[in-house]
């Protein structure tokens, strides 16, 4: 890892690393934490400043920013939440990639200037009733709409190369990757998807059933969480990963049946979801050991501790209560 280093350049002090190209990157908000205009150096200490990293502005108050054009590259969440730097419409855009939004619209259209649409650009924004998304826009971060549980349409300019909208629900262009679902009881998700992103469904607490087609592959982090009442949901054959948090507190949840042909099934998968019957189908390969905190069959529970134990995994970290 390379060394935090510190460097005073006018009245603040500015934290960043030399890269192994012996670039600068900044890693974090300078200090005192700025109120005004903030002018990013273009070197620090002798090198020239190429990236800023994660995180690094994250809910600083500045006003405005001014980058050097040595900066390359801008790392995820660079400026989030950093509501000074709003456009009247309450967009944070900085080189045509949209950081946060701090409006008060129900229907946001999305700014043509925007390219990207970052990590949590609307994370928990409940607002939110729907979004336009227009034909530049190039990447979507998954789960960036996580907490914006009144959404009840997507549309997306038909010129847009990347991304479409299918009966409102947001899916990539070529309709393999179901980005993101609406808050309403059943949704069926369109055949090609082949995976359900992270945060697809997250915070969609009105959905009771939602059915999967054959054809998905994995189903991304959070893509479920917190859909309480979720009661129904069928994973078919040819799902291979179930990743961390996928189904975390459905605790409406009272049966799932994991098909054979599940590879991984990722940390707390399945925690909260009180009074869950999980069934194993033949061919489940490889559990984490915080994923299942469930109810099963003596023969699932004992399956489940022997893939654990034959992988070296602490079995105390797992709760299976036999029924």
């Amino acid at each position: 890892m390379n060394e935090k280093r510190i460097e005073t350049v006018g009245v603040y002090s500015w934290p960043y690393q030399i890269k192994d190209d012996g670039t600068a990157e900044i890693i974090g908000k300078p200090s005192p934490e700025p109120e005004g205009e903030l002018v990013i150096p273009d070197k620090l200490g002798g090198c020239s400043v190429t990236g800023i990293g994660d995180k690094a502005f994250m809910r600083c108050t500045m006003t405005d920013v001014t980058i050097p054009d040595s900066v390359t590259s801008i790392g995820v969440g660079a400026f989030h939440g950093c509501w000074k730097l709003s456009d009247a419409n309450g967009f944070v855009v900085v080189r045509n990639v949209l950081y946060s939004y701090h409006g008060t619209d129900g229907a946001v259209t999305i700014p043509d200037t925007v390219k990207v649409i970052g990590a949590w650009a609307f994370h928990e924004c409940d607002d939110i009733t729907s979004v336009a998304i227009p034909a530049g826009v190039r990447a979507i971060a998954e789960g960036t709409f996580e907490g914006c549980s009144k959404i009840e349409s997507f549309t997306v300019s038909s010129d847009n190369p990347a991304y479409a909208a299918v009966d409102g629900l947001l899916l990539t262009k070529d309709g393999k990757i179901f980005v993101r679902g609406l808050n309403k009881e059943t949704v069926t998700i369109p055949e090609g998807v082949i995976r359900i992103a992270d945060g697809a469904f997250a915070d969609c607490g009105e959905l009771t059933r939602v059915a999967i087609p054959v054809g998905v592959t994995s189903i991304g982090e959070e893509a479920f969480a917190r859909c309480r009442w979720l009661e129904d949901v069928v994973l078919p054959f040819g799902v291979t990963t179930i990743e961390e948090y996928a189904f975390f507190c459905c605790s409406g949840l009272k049966a799932v049946t994991i098909p054979g042909s599940v590879a991984i099934i990722g940390r707390h998968a399945f925690r909260d979801c009180d009074g869950l019957t999980v069934k194993m189908e033949n061919g489940v390969t490889s559990i984490r050991p915080t994923a299942l905190t469930v109810r099963a069959s003596a023969g699932d529970a004992e399956r489940v501790r022997k893939l654990l134990a034959d992988a070296g995994e602490d079995m105390s970290k797992l709760t299976i209560k036999e029924v």
